[in-house]
């Protein structure tokens, strides 16, 4: 996996999806940060046709960037990852209270309780927004 160094939490997001190109499967996250950053409600991306479909992500790569920058923020970056199946599980350390959350679970080659995320129409301003909650 290439390292990087992100400034903001969220910038990681294209890079996710990079490696997920490259091996074709969901990865583990390991996480050391005093938040947990796994909020929900994000927006969708713009199709929803294929989207566990390598080909399709591979195509919308460029979009992922722009999504990453305006419609995302440090406290729901995960919520696409685990919607899009990027991410099987993330475990996330807290030094300051020394102790370890699992969101999903490795056992063996399967994931395990990953954290089920669904579409939802909300409306904001009167408009109406498809959300992933």
């Amino acid at each position: 996996m290439e390292i990087v160094i992100v400034d903001s939490h969220k910038e990681v997001l294209p890079f996710w999806f990079k490696e997920y190109l490259k091996i074709k499967r969901p990865f583990v996250v390991v996480r050391i940060d005093k938040h947990h950053d796994m909020n929900q409600d994000c927006p969708t991306f713009p199709a929803t046709e294929g989207r566990q479909n390598l080909k399709y992500l591979a195509k919308i790569m460029p979009y992922i960037l722009e999504y990453t920058e305006e419609k995302i923020d440090e406290g729901n970056f995960t919520c696409p990852a685990f919607h899009y199946g990027i991410v099987g599980a993330l475990y996330h350390f807290n030094p300051r209270e020394n102790d370890i959350n699992a969101y999903g679970r490795v056992s063996g080659q399967k994931f395990i309780d990953v954290p089920k995320t669904k579409r939802e129409a909300i409306l904001i301003g009167g408009k109406r927004s498809i959300r992933i909650v």
